[in-house]
């Protein structure tokens, strides 16, 4: 049987039709890391820090704007535009998940941020996260994951079917002509995913997982349906602290459509990590 759902391909189309409703950030800086610049921006105070991870494609830290005002109530926080975002610098390599983690651990590092800190990733950000907190587990003190990605996703992202394959195709030649550097970080998708599935186990940490409940509509199958549904209830298992959070009327961007369900969830996590 064929039904209308949402599979977790084409990225980059979902971000595209999600950045639509971004609120910029205000208070951005510029950093120098190692002679190429990153922007970022930090608010509030108290700790843990909470970091906010963008998602692929051409979503950036602005993709936060409804969450990160609200969230410096509960904490301090820090969202950043990795390179080939906003006014960071472009940088010729691949941007696997392990470089992408190792440069946000040193610029938090840098700017004085002490750890351990709420990790909240969207989408691709979201591998990142969960990366991080494998690598790193001593560092990460709780973590919200929004729609995020799974590192098994990869079968589906490949064969998406016969009208997807053409349009994330064209999609995905202009932009990596636009943005080599951020469209990498989609390239290695699977290079990621190995990196997060050879690290070490997922630390028993508060986490959230929210899954969006309403979905763009594509004809998928029964299994397809089923094993989106699997990977984010798999997210949530990852620890004896997860839970899963369905936002009912939210698409990918949950933190466009549903704020306060992210906002809720950050909340509850900090109160968790404060009460240990």
């Amino acid at each position: 049987m064929i039904r209308l759902y949402l599979v977790p391909v084409p990225l980059i189309l979902l971000l595209l039709l999600g950045c639509s409703t971004m609120i910029p950030i205000a208070n951005k800086e510029i950093t120098d890391f190692d002679g190429r610049k990153l922007e970022h921006a930090s608010a509030g105070e108290g700790q843990p820090l909470i970091v906010f991870i963008s998602g692929g494609g051409p979503a950036d830290m602005d993709s936060w704007g409804k969450v990160y005002p609200e969230a410096q109530s509960t904490s301090k926080v820090f969202a950043y535009n990795r390179f080939g975002d906003g006014h960071s610098d472009q940088v010729a390599e691949a941007q696997t998940g392990a470089k992408v983690v190792a440069t946000l651990r040193e610029l938090l590092q840098r700017l004085g941020f002490t750890p351990p800190y709420i990790l909240v990733g969207h989408s691709l950000g979201g591998l990142y996260a969960n990366l991080f907190a494998r690598l790193h587990p001593r560092e990460v003190a709780g973590i919200v994951l929004v729609d995020s990605s799974h590192p098994d996703q990869g079968e589906m992202m490949r064969n998406p079917g016969m009208i997807w394959s053409v349009i994330n195709g064209a999609i995905q030649k202009l932009y990596a002509t636009i943005n080599p550097t951020k469209f990498s970080e989609i390239a290695v998708f699977d290079e990621t995913a190995s990196q997060v599935n050879n690290a070490g186990p997922f630390p028993d940490v508060p986490l959230a997982v929210i899954t969006a409940g309403k979905r763009f509509t594509l004809l998928a199958s029964d299994k397809m349906i089923q094993t989106v549904d699997d990977h984010q209830r798999d997210l949530a298992a990852m620890s004896p602290q997860g839970q899963q959070i369905i936002a009912e009327r939210s698409g990918h961007f949950v933190q466009n459509d549903q704020p306060e369900v992210v906002i809720r969830a950050i909340r509850e996590v900090v109160e968790q990590t404060r009460l240990r």
